[in-house]
């Protein structure tokens, strides 16, 4: 299926037009991850910097970044660290849009290999933790369209920090994650349907 991405909509469309609903949009919706309690000027701040440092990375690893807002470099040189730490040595897909059957699409951050050939799916993120990435990455790892979801190694996200550290939080069990998806996607139609959202 031919899928398009509509930047400035962050909206994602299939041949025919009609709209494809995304991972986060899914996840929101079905209000699993709810947000309404934050000011919109620090939502749309924490928007713009996760905007930022996906593309400062993004650049690092299609081959190079030659200037970075000092505000942002401690997210940087956290990324650094990480890729030197888990030896990552390249990337089979960065920014890589997926689609799945049952009915959404995304784009994954990264697949990359490591120097023993382990291959990881991760997402990255400059916030907080929240348990929903898991299902996040998951959703991802199942709608990608280059590799097998059984031939992942490690499923994770990656949590870049302002003071130069990161943590990589790795998906246990990517297989029930995917499951709890698929429920909170069949939630998400059904709001869909009876014009919930």
């Amino acid at each position: 299926m031919n899928i398009t991405f509509n930047e400035e909509l962050h909206e994602y469309r299939d041949e025919k037009g009609r709209i494809i609903p995304s991972v986060t949009q899914i996840i929101k919706d079905a209000g699993v991850m709810d947000f309404s309690c934050v000011p919109a000027d620090v939502l749309d701040d924490a928007s713009e910097r996760g905007t930022l440092v996906h593309l400062i990375t993004e650049l690092h690893d299609r081959g190079g970044v030659e200037d970075v807002d000092p505000a942002l470099q401690g997210y940087f040189e956290g990324y650094k660290k990480f890729l030197k730490d888990f030896q990552i040595v390249k990337f089979p897909a960065i920014e890589e849009m997926i689609y799945h059957s049952a009915g959404y699409a995304g784009r994954l951050d990264r697949m990359a290999i490591d120097a023993q050939d382990a291959v990881y799916l991760y997402d990255i993120k400059s916030g907080v933790k929240h348990p929903a990435h898991d299902l996040q990455v998951a959703a991802y790892a199942y709608g990608q369209k280059l590799v097998k979801p059984n031939s992942i190694d490690v499923l994770g996200t990656l949590y870049l920090k302002a003071d130069g550290n990161y943590q990589f939080s790795k998906t246990e069990n990517g297989l029930f994650a995917f499951q709890v998806f698929t429920g909170i996607l069949t939630i998400y139609k059904w709001k869909k349907v009876n014009k919930l959202i």
